[in-house]
């Protein structure tokens, strides 16, 4: 009686393994739809609005208040950097960054930075 039941269970793990390996192995690897999509746009719309709106204070040796956004050329990167984007996305919302006294960012980048991190932060990594 012993062994159908280590079968069964011997198949319902192999069956979970499948499925989470199906499922998630893609995005480990950063292959998901939405991580292509949104990695493609980071590079052709998002890095540069970063570069023009925050390059100079927050970027490689510029980088005032421990924020360097230099680093951050992958999803996985802002993934992993999660505590410190939150910190910036407070910034852009409040209007706080960048500052007033230098260059603005335009509104309709400031849009689509914030909709672009919501993103990355709330479809990929609900955490």
């Amino acid at each position: 009686m012993s062994t159908p039941f280590y079968n069964i269970s011997l198949f319902s793990i192999c069956l979970i393994s499948w499925v989470v390996t199906v499922t998630f192995g893609d995005f480990a690897n950063g292959q998901t739809n939405d991580a292509k999509r949104l990695q493609k746009q980071f590079n052709d719309e998002i890095r540069p609005i970063l570069e023009a709106a925050c390059g100079d204070c927050h970027w490689d040796d510029a980088a005032e208040a421990g924020i360097n956004l230099a680093p951050f050329k992958t999803i996985e990167k802002f993934l992993d950097g999660s505590k410190k984007w939150r910190k910036v996305i407070e910034e852009v919302e409040s209007r706080r960054m960048p500052p007033p006294d230098v260059e603005s960012m335009e509104e309709a980048d400031r849009r689509k930075l914030l909709k672009w991190l919501d993103e990355v932060f709330n479809q990929l990594d609900c955490t």
